[in-house]
This record gives C-alpha cells, sequence and structure tokens, in this order.
C-alpha cells in the first residue's frame, strides 16, 4: 500500500510536469496516449489495478527536485517562463550616499551591488503544489513522500546598477506602490521589498537593462552570468504579490514568547559546555560551527553570496567549495541564525538533506526576501522553525527589539556549579545601519567556567547591542571583558565601531582575537579600515579570507 501512495504522489508531479510542460510541449500521439494512460479517469477510481506499463514507466522516469528546479531556472533564463523579480524599495534608501565630485559638485560615477530574489510563475505553481501536499494530513505517506522529494532552493540575481539605473527603477516603484495602494495587505505597506516584471531578453523596448548574473541552487550554487531587464507593468504584480503571500505565508504558532524560545534553544544544545568554535572561510558571509562533547551547533550558516558582476568569469569556481565540503561534515542538533538575509543562510544550499531535520531558531522572518522564505515555510511545514519576536512587526507597539531574550541558559556540572552560561540577545533599530533585520538579530554570548568570553554578532551593530545589553543592566561592550569577538557585518562601516572603545578612559579591556568574516576588500568596506584599527586597540585582529591556506577555519579554542 505504502508504494502505491508513493506512486500516487510520483504521478502527481508527472501531472505538475504536463500541465506546466516542464520538458514539453508534450503534443505529439504518444505522449498524449501516456496522458491519457496515467490521468484518465479509469486511473483514480477505486478497486482498479494500476496500469502495468504506466507503472513500470513512472518508476524509470526522473522526477527529482533537483532536475525539476534546474529545468525551470533554465526556461527563466532562455525566456520561455514569464519572470519577476524581488528588489529592495529603492525611495527608501539613498544608496550612494551623498558622495560627490568635489569639482563640479555631481555624483561620482560608481556602482551598488544588490541581491534580488527571482521567481516565474511555474515555480510559484510548484511551491504551491509542494506544501499543499506536505500539508495533506489525510493521507501520511502521501505527505511524508512529498516532504522527502522537495528541497528548498534558491534563484537569485545579483544586480549592479549606476545612479542612473537607480534612478530609472525607482521611477518604476514608484508608480507600482501607487498602484498597489488600496490592494494589499496593511501589513504590506511597510514591506522593504518591490516586485517587477523582468525578462532575460534585453533587447526588449524600453526595459532597464541591468548588469549582472544568475546564482542558482537546488543542491548545489552555480553563477552563470547574464544580464536582465526591467519591464515597466503596473497591473500583473499585485496579482502575483497576493499569490507569493499566500504561497509563503508562515504559520504564526511558530513564532514564540522569549521563554519559550530560550527554553527550546536550551534543549537542542544540551548540558554540553563549548570546546571549539569554528570561524569558517566564506568569504563575505558567515558560517559558525560550535563544538561540545556531542556534536555542537550552527550559528548562521551562509556563503559569499554577493560578487561585483564584472568579477564573474565563466569556468572560476567563486563557491569555497572546499570549505562547503568540510562544513557538511558537521553533525549539528540545531540551527540558530542571527537574521534571515542570504550571506547567513545560502550554505544549506548544498546542506545534507538530515540538517532540515534539525531544529532552527531565529528571528522573526516576516520582511525577509523570498529566497530566504521558501526555506522558512519547509522548515515550518516540518515542524522545525522556532521564530523569536521583533516588536519592529507590529507598529502599534510602542517597544524597541532590543533586549535579552528570556534568561541565560546555564550549563551546570554534576555538583549543580555552572560551567557555561549563554546568552542570547536581539538588537534594536540604530542610525548607522538601515536594515531592520540587520540590526534586530540574534547575538550570542557564551562565558565559560573560566569566564572566557565569546561574542558572536551576526550583522548586529555595536549600538544596538549596548541597548540590548542596557536595558538588562549589563555593562556596554567597551567596558565589557570580552576574549573573542566575531565581528558584526564584515567589519563595516554601519556598526558604530566607536563604541569599542570607552572614550572617557584611560583603560582599554584587552582582549585576544577579534575576527570579521569578510573577502580582506577594505575598498569595498569589507573590511572598513577604520573600523579594523579601532578593532586593533583591542584585539589582534584577522579576517577570515587571511586564514592560511589548506585551512577552511579560524578554530577557537576554549
Amino acid at each position: 500500500m505504502r508504494n502505491r501512495f508513493k506512486k500516487s504522489f510520483k504521478k502527481d508531479v508527472l501531472k505538475f510536469i504536463f500541465i506546466h510542460s516542464i520538458y514539453g510541449p508534450y503534443n505529439d500521439l504518444e505522449h498524449l496516449k501516456i496522458y491519457d494512460q496515467i490521468f484518465g479517469d479509469r486511473c483514480y477510481c477505486d478497486g482498479i489495478e494500476y496500469n502495468d506499463y504506466v507503472d513500470e514507466w513512472l518508476d524509470c522516469i526522473n522526477l527529482s527536485n533537483h532536475r525539476l528546479c534546474h529545468k525551470m531556472f533554465k526556461d527563466a533564463v532562455n525566456g520561455k517562463s514569464r519572470t519577476f523579480i524581488q528588489m529592495h524599495n529603492l525611495s527608501r534608501y539613498d544608496l550612494f550616499g551623498e558622495k560627490k565630485d568635489n569639482e563640479n559638485g555631481t555624483y561620482v560615477e560608481e556602482t551598488v551591488t544588490l541581491h534580488c530574489s527571482l521567481v516565474t510563475l511555474d515555480m510559484i505553481d510548484y511551491d504551491n503544489f509542494m506544501f499543499s501536499a506536505m500539508r495533506y494530513i489525510e493521507d501520511e505517506n502521501y505527505k511524508n513522500a512529498a516532504i522527502k522529494h522537495y528541497r528548498p532552493y534558491f534563484f537569485s540575481f545579483i544586480a549592479e546598477i549606476n545612479r542612473n539605473e537607480y534612478e530609472d527603477i525607482k521611477k518604476v516603484q514608484i508608480k507600482l506602490i501607487e498602484a498597489e495602494k488600496n490592494e494589499l495587505p496593511s501589513e504590506e505597506d511597510e514591506s522593504p521589498y518591490i516586485w517587477m516584471e523582468c525578462t532575460f531578453d534585453t533587447s526588449i523596448r524600453d526595459g532597464i537593462n541591468i548588469n549582472g548574473y544568475v546564482l542558482q541552487s537546488a543542491s548545489n550554487i552555480e553563477k552563470i552570468r547574464t544580464d536582465i531587464s526591467i519591464i515597466e507593468n503596473c497591473n500583473t504584480p499585485i496579482k502575483l504579490k497576493r499569490e507569493i503571500l499566500d504561497t509563503y505565508d508562515i504559520n504564526s504558532s511558530c513564532c514564540l514568547d522569549d521563554d519559550k524560545f530560550i527554553q527550546m534553544v536550551g534543549n537542542n544544545i544540551g548540558n554540553n559546555i563549548v570546546k571549539d568554535i569554528d570561524v569558517y572561510k566564506i568569504g563575505n558571509g558567515n558560517c559558525i560551527f560550535a563544538h561540545n562533547s556531542n556534536d555542537g551547533f550552527f550559528y548562521d550558516i551562509g556563503f559569499n553570496y554577493r560578487h561585483s558582476p564584472k568579477r564573474i568569469s565563466s569556468g572560476k569556481s567563486y563557491n569555497y567549495s572546499e570549505t562547503m565540503r568540510k562544513i557538511v561534515k558537521n553533525n549539528p542538533s540545531c540551527f540558530i541564525l542571527s537574521h534571515w538575509d542570504m550571506d547567513h543562510i545560502a550554505g544549506v544550499a548544498v546542506a545534507k538533506k538530515n540538517y532540515f531535520d534539525k531544529d532552527w531558531f531565529a528571528p522573526d522572518c516576516y520582511d525577509a526576501c523570498l529566497d530566504a522564505k521558501r526555506l522558512a515555510k519547509y522548515l515550518d511545514l516540518k515542524k522545525h522553525l522556532f521564530l523569536v519576536k521583533r516588536y519592529s512587526k507590529d507598529k502599534t507597539i510602542n517597544k524597541e527589539s532590543c533586549r535579552l531574550i528570556g534568561k541565560p541558559i546555564n550549563i551546570k556540572g554534576a555538583q549543580n556549579d555552572i560551567l557555561a552560561t549563554y546568552k542570547l540577545y536581539m538588537g534594536g533599530k540604530a542610525k548607522c545601519d538601515g536594515s531592520f533585520p540587520n540590526c534586530e538579530g540574534i547575538v550570542i554570548e557564551y562565558t565559560n567556567s573560566a569566564n572566557k568570553v565569546v561574542l558572536m554578532m551576526g550583522d548586529v551593530n555595536y549600538t544596538s547591542f549596548n541597548e540590548a545589553r542596557k536595558n538588562n543592566n549589563d555593562p556596554q561592550i567597551a567596558d565589557s571583558q570580552i576574549e573573542y569577538l566575531i565581528v558584526p557585518h564584515h567589519g563595516s562601516q554601519h556598526t558604530d565601531y566607536g563604541e569599542l572603545v570607552n572614550q572617557n578612559s584611560n583603560s582599554i579591556k584587552k582582549g585576544y582575537l577579534a575576527i570579521i568574516c569578510c573577502t580582506n576588500e577594505p575598498s569595498k568596506d569589507r573590511p572598513n579600515d577604520a573600523h579594523r584599527k579601532t578593532l586593533e586597540k583591542r584585539f589582534e585582529v584577522i579576517t577570515t579570507e587571511e586564514i592560511p591556506k589548506g585551512d577552511v577555519s579560524k578554530r577557537i579554542t576554549l
């Protein structure tokens, strides 16, 4: 009986392929015969045996998630599928700042790099079909077949835009915002993203051509150098956005109160002290694994998601493949995400399937990009997603997110003595960083029995962290003893790094080592030179890119 249920799911996958012409179009006589044999009414009647030929055919055909996804990727890039791009609302940010040419007062010609999620109508239908199958409570075997088949995938465009392109796209976005008024739920008013129609056919008339590359993954990560054209269409995206909101909506029960959230984190970590911490070399991304006596846990599982498109060339690897091979050999008890930006989660694209069977803990992902929400939705359906509240989501609450989350997690010995302590903080919005998800990320402070402190900050700036500490009556970071610091936001300038040192004190709290997860390009603010020099007042400083050749991580031994 179980095999029949499995074939029933496989048959539905095949039907999806036929309907959407994923490998089609299927219009020849032989395919029409097969379609009739598989999907004719007689195949659904109780008591009628499956046709032996159809069973045999279903057994041999490759209907893997990987193959389906890559065919959908290919159709999009080849212009065979209607495609949409999710881009930041550019009217909210001046990504170029106020940098001007000193001689004539005009803007200096420069570019900014943006991560954008892509989706086609086929992808939305595919995800809808899979998520519905995973919720199919009337047939547990059918549901499990869908969970086993599906794997979250990423389909993104890394765009490089100059100021003129920025202004042109912003004009299109403003028109879309006007068209969407009174058409979408009120909570979408504050969305940091805008959906626009696009095509990889850059010869289209009146399109805005954008330089960049596609980054796609269904089991490995590929970067394809290509350009894209933004199409001005003020009607279709409204309907599309409604469907996306419905498809990737997360169950509200995932969002826990602080005490329950921290209790579940403690249960997953177990009563184990941390022995070593590996900070992996993956470019401008964060991936950290804390080893204990049994297994350990990930704090972010990111990846170098954004290169400058001008630096992408065929045949060259940008994937830190040796590092990723070492990362996935770890056996985590759980995952703790600082936040949902792709450079903190994209490494899961090459992870073992059983990683999705672990519990994942993270801040609320209400304003995450589509690629991140697809991962969150899958974890939600598997009942392995647990979110902590961010107060910025509810504008009626006059409350900052910055706080200690719940109570400290104490690791105790046989005599009930405290061997180590975890504190999880959440930051709050600060002026130095325009990103709410960055500011409202999770910070982990770990203190062992020798009072050595490791501070892992994700992208939370120092001001946001100080506010969280202040609200818990903890000393500010400049007045706190920290032996090991994993530096926030890849060492960028948007961190209020002056908070590291108390300007009114002659004494500086010296530590051992500060590690910056970045590609070591000061000209691109990775790291910011002034930030690094401030760190050097307290720590020896190393970037992950400076890790010696042959090593894939910098190990902290406690």
